[in-house]
């Protein structure tokens, strides 16, 4: 079985951040435990992608606290218009 790599020509960033690592710890926590961080390198620089479904489950997920600050930032992020595809969420982070 081969893989493929292509070429990507262009990633365009949004001028503010959606969230910060460094500073929502909580939010960091929740993806981290769901192993959505393990593709950023030693200094969590790198690509990260995150399913809708997932940020549902955890809104709706009574045993997972959040605090509103966590929960803001979720709701923001489900109410992203993503190009090209709708079931996640690609993040540059560096």
């Amino acid at each position: 079985m081969s893989i493929r790599a292509y070429l990507i020509k262009e990633i365009k960033k949004e001028k503010s951040e959606s969230f910060n690592l460094s500073h929502d710890e909580e939010f960091m926590q929740i993806l981290q435990e769901a192993a959505y961080l393990e593709t950023l390198d030693i200094d969590g620089s790198g690509f990260i992608e995150v399913p809708k479904s997932f940020l549902k489950e955890v809104l709706e997920d009574k045993e997972i606290p959040k605090s509103e600050n966590t929960i803001k930032i979720i709701k923001s992020l489900l109410k992203l218009k993503t190009k090209g595809y709708d079931d996640w969420i690609l993040f540059k982070c560096f």
